[in-house]
Order: C-alpha cells, then structure tokens, then sequence
C-alpha cells in the first residue's frame, strides 16, 4: 500500500486496504466470466452488504439479471445499458 502510495495512487492503496474489493475487482480484470456466487461477492464488496452464503440458493444467469434489473430499476445509467442490449439483441434476432 505504500508503493501505490509513493507513486501518487492512494486510489490503489484504498482499494488493497479492501481487500475483497481488490481481490473481487482483479478477478473481473482478468477477463474472466464469473459465476451467479462471484458476482454477487462482487456486488456485496463494493455495496458494504455481508457476503451471501456460498450454499444459498443462487438461480440462473438469467434470474441474478432480472433480479438486479429490478433491484435497480430506477437508475436512469442501468437503463441506458439495457436499453443497448436490448437493441443489440433485437439486430442479431433479424
């Protein structure tokens, strides 16, 4: 933490100081594609909620997505995203 310090990103420093959010936030750097159970760490670190419990009924891709857009319905920025997906989907559908 010093050495991002020293080298002026006490951004970095603060997230390593968090360390679920930095673990969490290099695992999506990697370009991997993280599970329903992941996701949801990822969520709860950056949201300061408790982790789920890893033998909690977690559902499909397809319910976590409907689930965080209704959770999140009223975020005018999420609803720009689903609109371009939606879009994006209807061009490849024809």
């Amino acid at each position: 933490m010093d050495a991002y310090v020293q080298l002026g990103r006490g951004d970095l420093a603060e997230l390593v100081r968090g360390s679920k959010k930095y673990r969490r936030l290099n695992m999506l750097m990697e370009g991997g594609f993280p599970t329903i159970m992941e996701m949801r760490w990822i969520q709860h670190a950056f949201s300061g909620e408790p982790d789920p419990d890893e033998g909690a009924l977690v559902g499909t891709d397809d319910d976590w997505r409907l689930e965080m857009k209704e959770k999140y319905q009223a975020d005018a920025e999420l609803q720009v995203v689903v609109a371009r997906h939606e879009a994006m989907e209807k061009r490849l559908r024809t």
